[in-house]
């Protein structure tokens, strides 16, 4: 194998722009022959939106965060450990119902770690009201809207990440939004949006794309296209930032902080004429260790940042999905399969639909996993239909078209 070529196997499989398999499951229970602390994510990235003015680089962003996590540096996350939702997957409901059923299975404990990262379009009605928009989020025009659906009320979700605190789980709460000011609540609402996220802390390690007011750069010149404060994230996480404190191949929160605050705002103001200062918190957690340092994993990353600096394009792997085992009852995997084929097809109700074959798992299969995954998958798809709904009246349109 010539060399060009070898550095070419690298690039592709530190490049992370893949699209997730398709195979059903429920989630895992914690895996309990690992002693001690175990570390957990859940990841999403959009940058299609149904109703919003779409994005460049958000999923492309958290496909790139996700693979870090998958890496030695990242600490090898197996893809149990890691909830990923991307574009139109990325709902509401997908991410409260299913998402936090999936953690809630996962038993965190403490000392457990657990990052939640967020990529796409960030917006706020005051500084009590912010959110964070789902694939499905309709504003027409109005941010009182957000109130409506389609739309991850931060404080709701600062209430979970406080209950996992109190027990002593150390959450990293990532946020790389406010990418475009063209929403309802404008320039004012992305102000109240960083601001309010950055104040109302409940015992998590905060990372923000940028400070109030300001909007998250992302272009093609940034690695091979991606957001500046994610790539400068990575970038650093991966090793880079250890040259900003003790070289002890350990990469601490004081670390990456001063790592990410002397490029970012030096590279949008350098290339793009633009301030974007990201903030982070807080000073009482800098010893902590966000990455360690695996020189292997550094010298492939330093590699695929040549290539991109020449131009070398891009290359993509696509992981392979979860089987749903050996183990499971033939019966009860031929209706789980059934179940899902329904969902896919968007039949909810009536004789063949998901709801029928619900019924037949919870009959015959009450208490097992892939019963409480389908009765959450079904109470999903319904509250997304109802989601529909309401965005074509919010639209003026007719809502029996569905």
């Amino acid at each position: 194998m010539n060399r060009s070529l070898s550095i070419l196997l690298c690039f592709a499989l530190l490049q992370c722009t893949v699209q997730f398999a398709t195979a059903q499951s429920p989630p895992k229970p914690r895996d309990t022959t690992i002693s001690g602390p175990q570390t957990f994510a859940m990841i999403m990235g959009i940058s299609k939106y149904k109703y919003v003015r779409p994005l460049t680089y958000a999923d492309k962003d958290a496909e790139m965060f996700r693979y870090f996590l998958q890496s030695p540096a990242g600490g090898k996350l197996p893809d149990d450990n890691i909830y990923t939702l991307l574009n139109e997957q990325a709902t509401l409901a997908n991410f409260y119902q299913k998402g936090f059923q999936w953690l809630k299975v996962k038993k965190l404990q403490e000392g457990d770690r657990l990052f939640i990262y967020l990529a796409g379009h960030g917006d706020a009605i005051d500084e009590e009201q912010f959110f964070y928009l789902t694939y499905d989020c309709n504003p027409a025009g109005d941010k009182n809207n957000y109130l409506v659906g389609g739309a991850v009320q931060l404080y709701n979700l600062k209430l979970k990440i406080a209950k996992e605190t109190a027990k002593g789980v150390e959450v990293y709460f990532i946020m790389d939004a406010c990418r475009s000011n063209e929403l309802p609540g404008g320039s004012e609402g992305q102000g109240f949006l960083n601001s309010a996220i950055s104040e109302k802390r409940v015992g998590e390690i905060i990372m923000l794309a940028t400070g109030a007011g300001q909007e998250s750069l992302e272009d093609a010149s940034i690695g091979s296209g991606h957001g500046l404060f994610t790539y400068y994230l990575v970038d650093g996480l991966s090793g880079l930032a250890d040259a900003e404190g003790i070289k002890d191949n350990k990469i601490t929160v004081e670390e990456i902080k001063k790592y990410v605050d002397k490029n970012v705002p030096e590279i949008a103001e350098q290339r793009f004429r633009r301030k974007q200062d990201p903030f982070f918190c807080c000073d009482d957690k800098s010893s902590k260790v966000v990455s360690i340092v695996d020189t292997a994993y550094l010298r492939k990353w330093l590699n695929m940042k040549k290539i991109q600096a020449a131009g070398g394009g891009t290359s993509y792997v696509s992981p392979k999905g979860r089987g749903l085992g050996r183990n499971a009852d033939t019966l009860l995997i031929e209706i789980y399969n059934s179940f899902n084929e329904a969902i896919k097809e968007s039949r909810l109700i009536g004789n063949g639909s998901a709801e029928y074959y619900y019924e037949i798992l919870n009959r015959r299969f009450p208490g097992n996993a892939y019963t409480i995954d389908a009765q959450s998958t079904l109470a999903v798809e319904f509250i997304n239909f109802a989601q529909s709904k309401i965005n074509l009246y919010l639209d003026c349109r007719d809502a029996a078209s569905i």
